[in-house]
């Protein structure tokens, strides 16, 4: 397609066991003072927090930095993390 910011490539961690309480905002927070370009919590077919969410980075260097919180907390539970390599563009 010919949409504008298609072509722009991100950096993507994927982080599986967040709180089901958890929002984007928490995400935001746990990955502090490292700014994510996007985050998204992941539902499954139900509507239900499926405890998984996709964090995006602008740069090679915001992910790595990121990737370090590896197995850190998020309130009670211990997050881990997946780098997941270039994504293109965002649909929605």
């Amino acid at each position: 397609g010919s949409h504008m910011g298609n072509d722009i490539e991100y950096y993507t961690i994927h982080m599986r066991g967040l709180p089901y309480t958890s929002f984007e905002n928490d995400v935001f927070k746990f990955f502090e003072p490292i700014r994510p370009a996007n985050v998204r919590i992941n539902y499954n077919k139900k509507g239900l927090h499926s405890g998984t969410a996709d964090a995006y980075f602008d740069t090679y260097e915001d992910s790595q930095v990121a990737m370090k919180r590896h197995r850190e907390q998020m309130g009670s539970r211990y997050i881990e993390l997946f780098y997941d390599g270039k994504t293109r563009g965002l649909n929605g």
